[in-house]
């Protein structure tokens, strides 16, 4: 019920978003709603109000804190399509964690293989943006990672 569209391919998870519902944005994700389905109009959720990135980042971080019995996340169970996922900036979570600064979130997209190499519609890579933010923690990461290559 939580991915079921409207004539305009708009989700539940669009109009919580579009509302500023936060809760039911944040329930939604727990129980599976796609966080990156496009309407007819080719707009992600997040892309109808991009105020809830940050928020969304928060809804993320509480998910790394519900495991299975085989300590999975449900992040784990969606990797491959999150870690690619852009929003209408042409940012991937990678961008956005390393932006805000979540160190914790950026060296796991990075061990899921997020590539920090990737760059935004305004050609900068997620170390460009945590320099931006004076993000230090994951200035000093992204780093050594091109160090390592």
């Amino acid at each position: 019920i939580t991915n079921i569209r409207d004539r305009d391919g708009n989700t539940i998870l669009h109009y919580a978003v579009e509302s500023n519902y936060y809760d039911i944005v944040e329930l939604l994700l727990k129980h599976g709603a796609i966080f990156n389905a496009k309407n007819k109009e080719d707009k992600t959720p997040f892309d109808i109000n991009e105020n809830q990135s940050s928020k969304l980042l928060k809804s993320i971080n509480e998910m790394f804190d519900v495991k299975d019995s085989n300590e999975k996340t449900p992040l784990d169970f969606n990797i491959e399509i999150i870690k690619n996922v852009r929003n209408n900036e042409g940012k991937t979570l990678l961008h956005i964690t390393a932006e805000y600064g979540k160190l914790k979130l950026v060296k796991w997209f990075v061990e899921q293989g997020a590539s920090p190499d990737n760059k935004d519609f305004n050609e900068e890579t997620p170390l460009d943006l945590a320099i931006k933010q004076n993000n230090k923690n994951v200035i000093e990461y992204l780093k050594r990672l091109t160090i390592i290559k």
